[in-house]
């Protein structure tokens, strides 16, 4: 049986923090907010690196560059030389609120003026979009990026002919369990995908025992999906033949924030670092069955391919309870 191929991914981006409504009490967070730093470690950024070398594999870090307008190009660019100076792999993430906070910075935009929602853009302002992030992307690493990834998994059709036009190849905008496409030809859970001229790899997604089980509503997360639950996945898929597994976490996934106005205080969330190390250490221990891959890797193999997407993977019953538990019992009882 031919190896899975698994594809972990980390979006990296500076938080806008609520700014964009509160501008009078909040301000956004830029690497402070990656790093994530406590008892003089990084329980961000620096966490995950750490872990994916220690089991030798790589990921590709979907990177937010439009953040640049509001914070320059300089803080950024120092999270993106750590990113590849482990040899991971660095690929382009967008936030287009980005651009609002630039606006609002120098007192031009009102409130309620703003949207993060590339579905809020017609097709000349999604070129401009993604021509703007293009060219920053490439001064921030000397290279084109091969792969997008829009900001919330917010995705409509005509993101792609501006993607196809800016020479991006593949793409992993869509989420479904997080965010339903209005096009039903988007909404899809997994597999490969030809959009427009554009490659399209989706988060994988899947469906909660019981009432959901027959629906996607939840994305394959370390931070929302349980070890067993993404175990049960990682091998179903296996056994079906059907991947890719693309996997999504965040740097800010591995800490909580203990913080107050004028400090900001971090504490590791132990439970789901041990999910991102389990996952790593399974996969680890399976390359005779599973093969960890990047986007950067498959620019050659994954266009023109077509995998279907039309068999929903659902979570075991066990998984989906402890998943509860961890995730929504015992932070309440003040348990990372």
């Amino acid at each position: 049986m031919p190896k899975t191929e698994v594809a972990i991914t980390i979006d990296t981006e500076f938080e806008v923090n609520g700014a964009l409504g509160r501008p009078e009490e909040r301000d956004p967070v830029g690497e402070e907010g990656v790093y994530r730093m406590a008892g003089g470690r990084s329980h961000g950024l620096g966490f995950i690196l750490d872990t994916l070398q220690e089991h030798d594999l790589h990921a590709t870090f979907f990177v937010e560059v439009l953040n640049t307008l509001y914070f320059g190009e300089a803080p950024i660019a120092r999270v993106i030389g750590d990113i590849t100076a482990r040899g991971q792999d660095v690929q382009l993430h967008a936030h287009p609120c980005w651009r609002y906070m630039k606006g609002r910075k120098q007192g031009l935009i009102r409130e309620g003026e703003y949207t993060d929602s590339f579905m809020h853009f017609d097709g000349a302002a999604l070129r401009e979009v993604v021509a703007e992030s293009v060219t920053i992307f490439e001064r921030l690493t000397g290279t084109r990026p091969v792969a997008f990834r829009s900001g919330g998994l917010h995705v409509t059709r005509g993101l792609y002919p501006a993607l196809r036009e800016a020479g991006i190849t593949l793409a992993s905008n869509i989420g479904v369990g997080l965010f339903r496409p209005v096009e039903k030809e988007l909404q899809l859970i997994g597999g490969i995908h030809q959009i427009d001229g554009v490659t399209e790899v989706p988060v994988l997604s899947y469906g909660g025992e019981g009432a959901f089980s027959r629906r996607a509503n939840k994305v394959a997360t370390v931070i929302g999906s349980s070890w067993a639950e993404l175990r049960h996945i990682l091998i179903e898929t296996q056994q079906r033949n059907a991947g890719p597994v693309v996997i999504l976490t965040h740097a800010s996934e591995y800490s909580t924030e203990d913080g107050t106005p004028s400090a900001r205080h971090y504490v590791p969330s132990v439970r789901v670092q041990q999910r991102l190390k389990s996952l790593c250490e399974f996969l680890n221990d399976n390359r005779e069955r599973f093969d960890v891959v990047t986007f950067a890797g498959q620019r050659e193999a994954w266009p023109g391919c077509s995998v279907p997407s039309d068999r929903l993977l659902t979570a075991p019953l066990g998984g989906m309870l402890l998943r509860l538990l961890e995730n929504n019992v015992l932070p309440r009882l003040g348990m990372n």
